[in-house]
């Protein structure tokens, strides 16, 4: 499976994993997508004493980052998907807060079989 994240900075990081509990990250850090990314941050950034609005993310991926396993989607394909968030914060109680668009048994992203679908038209 594949990771791809973007932080509130602009950096970005990609991963492919060939599956669960096949060694860590940095066994898996020669991956490179491809992927451009964007952050715009509605606030102060790194300033950790006040809170912002908001951060928005734009990413984009060339089809050709997945072709040593399938390539582009064909019509009626469907791929589990999840947009997840993984927020530090001084105004949190714990800490950090761990969010996702899938229902999640417990707080872990790389349970990809809870993923929904995206089904390609």
């Amino acid at each position: 499976y594949w990771e791809f994240h973007v932080t509130p900075s602009g950096c970005t990081r990609d991963y492919f994993y060939a599956r669960r509990g096949s060694g860590g990250e940095k066994r898996w850090m020669k991956y490179e997508s491809g992927m451009a990314a964007k952050a715009t941050v509605v606030g102060t950034f790194d300033d950790w004493s006040d809170r912002d609005n908001k951060w928005i993310a734009e990413m984009r991926l060339p089809w050709s980052a997945f072709d040593r396993w399938g390539g582009k989607p064909q019509v009626g394909d469907a791929w589990r998907f999840l947009v997840s968030r993984y927020d530090y914060s001084v105004h949190l109680e714990d800490g950090s807060e761990l969010s996702a668009a899938a229902p999640l048994p417990w707080q872990n992203y790389h349970l990809f079989e809870y993923y929904p679908y995206v089904v390609f038209r």
